[in-house]
């Protein structure tokens, strides 16, 4: 049998070096992608995710237009089927 108690044999130091890295390794990501958006500007899908909304608002204003006629032509459109059921 095992007389250690669980986990004694972790290496806490290794642990800590561990985490210092990956937050090491963080920051040089954050670096690199800030200067990579200095020399190179947005990347293209973020281009596309703003072409997209101004599609999408396009559309909304043409969905507007498209009810303010048919509310204009409510009015119309009720007089013809009174019209018809004479």
């Amino acid at each position: 049998m095992i007389d250690e108690p669980i986990g004694k044999a972790l290496n806490w130091d290794l642990v800590a070096e561990i985490e210092q890295v990956e937050g090491q390794l963080d920051d040089l990501i954050a670096r690199r992608d800030k200067q990579r958006r200095r020399e190179e500007g947005d990347r293209a899908e973020e281009a596309a995710f703003r072409e997209a909304e101004l599609r999408e608002a396009a559309r909304r204003a043409e969905v507007e237009a498209w009810i303010k006629r048919q509310m204009a032509n409510d009015g119309d459109v009720g007089r013809t089927a009174e019209g018809d059921e004479d």
